[in-house]
């Protein structure tokens, strides 16, 4: 059995099975690009979740970019050219809220979780976030 590893830009080390993450994923009912270019896919699993993921920028050749102000302030080690960012989108009794997504801790971006775009990690990401909601881990 293969483990997916992934590492965050602070350095952070995750790990999931490739059967374990098979399994999560099988759960998306749908996949649909909501973006003009590419940059933004919406995941449906059942009728009351989606993992919005979106492929962000990093812009490293600006002095003040996200990348080089979250390193420059200490919050990751790493900068990448290009990175992942998720919302969740959790329905229930007619009202959406942000509920299971790794990014979000407190309201502010979980660093643990940036991770850089690879296919791996936009598969591990998605899958994190219907393993949250299938606990109940807020």
């Amino acid at each position: 059995m293969k483990n997916i590893n992934v590492t965050s830009a602070n350095g952070t080390t995750h790990s999931m099975t490739s059967e374990e993450l098979e399994n999560l994923l099988s759960c998306v009912t749908k996949v649909k690009d909501v973006s003009f270019n590419g940059s933004c896919f919406f995941y449906y699993v059942g009728d009351n979740f989606i993992v919005e993921l979106s492929i962000c920028d990093g812009f490293l050749d600006y002095k003040n970019s996200l990348m080089n102000e979250w390193k420059r302030h200490g919050f990751i080690t790493e900068r990448f050219e290009s990175y992942l960012h998720t919302n969740t989108y959790y329905c229930e009794y007619g009202k959406c809220s942000g509920k299971y997504n790794v990014m979000d801790k407190n309201s502010k971006v979980d660093f643990d979780y940036l991770l850089e775009n690879t296919e791996d990690n936009i598969k591990y990401l998605v899958a994190k976030c219907i393993q949250r909601m299938k606990s109940g881990k807020i």
